[in-house]
């Protein structure tokens, strides 16, 4: 109900922990309860990743969230700082 839109990109398997949303929020008064719920989402990947595949699991650790506007993106990913660097400057 906070969200308007969003599109997300997983991994291919569950095997790796890669994990892409950008989430167009219906007003930026509900950024802070998306970033939440993405905090929640961050604890389960990293419990099940941590134990699982720690190969897998820094990347869990270096995730991004960051947000603009009302759009939110949460990154798990080896390039998550390239990424949040395309979403920064699609605002611009």
């Amino acid at each position: 109900e906070d969200i308007d839109e969003y599109v997300l990109y997983t991994a291919p398997s569950n095997l790796e922990a890669d994990e892409i949303v950008i989430i167009k929020a219906k007003d930026t008064k509900d950024i802070e309860i998306i970033r939440e719920k993405i905090a929640k989402r961050v604890e389960t990947i990293g419990t099940s990743f941590k134990d699982y595949i720690p190969e897998e699991y820094h990347l869990v650790e270096k995730h991004i969230v960051d947000s603009k506007q009302n759009y939110v993106i949460f990154i798990v990913s080896e390039k998550a700082d390239e990424i949040e660097e395309v979403f920064k400057n699609s605002f611009k």
